[in-house]
């Protein structure tokens, strides 16, 4: 485990390093209990010497990062996100059995899966698509998205479809439906969207 570097703390036990002058003297080295080394206080940047091993500061980055991603998803107002990442269900339309319509759901693991009119398994996103999508739906404004209204006539009028997604965001299900939102394809979330189904061979046109 790579030495932490503290700057001597005023009046602490053992490493006072203050000069006549009332300002702090120079650096000390102390090596933290094993048990503490996440703990000495949150917000502790990462140590800033050359580890003895190449491999040491690379791992401690990842456990440091990996216990604040933890301690974030437990603060109070940043619910963790659960339930299906994206739902999309298409209504309307005209098939030879009767109108069409579909609801394909992706899960946070990447499965995807259509729900109806009958269940099916469709494959798994790919990892980095998956990512992709995770991320999109978290940085969306979904306020802002819906602030364009759609304005045209909606396509179940005429034997078209209407594309209705529902997002699994940490605040929440949100929902945006073709016939009630302007939908941009080209909005990261949209794409996201887009690339993670037509990589099981479902290709949505909103």
């Amino acid at each position: 485990m790579p030495v932490v570097h503290h700057r001597a703390v005023r009046g602490g036990p053992e490493r006072r390093a203050e000069g006549p002058d009332g300002r702090y003297g120079r650096w000390v080295h102390h090596r933290p209990p094993a048990d503490r080394e996440l703990m000495s206080g949150p917000g502790r940047p990462a140590a800033m010497s050359r580890p003895a091993g190449s491999c040491a500061l690379p791992i401690a980055l990842i456990v440091l990062t990996a216990a604040l991603l933890a301690a974030c998803s437990s603060l109070p107002g940043v619910p963790a996100a659960s339930g299906p990442l994206v739902t999309v269900t298409t209504e309307g339309g005209h098939c030879i059995n009767g109108p069409c319509g579909s609801t394909i759901v992706i899960e946070r693991d990447g499965r995807v899966h259509q729900t109806a009119p009958a269940e099916a398994d469709l494959g798994d996103v790919p990892g980095d698509l998956l990512t992709a999508l995770d991320a999109a739906i978290k940085t969306t404004d979904f306020d802002v998205v819906r602030a364009r209204p759609f304005t045209g006539e909606c396509p179940v009028a005429f034997d078209g479809q209407e594309w209705i997604y529902e997002f699994g965001a940490p605040g929440g299900v949100e929902r945006i439906a073709s016939c009630e939102t302007e939908i941009d394809p080209a909005h990261p979330v949209f794409a996201a969207s887009t690339a993670a189904l037509q990589a099981v061979d479902v290709i949505p046109t909103p």
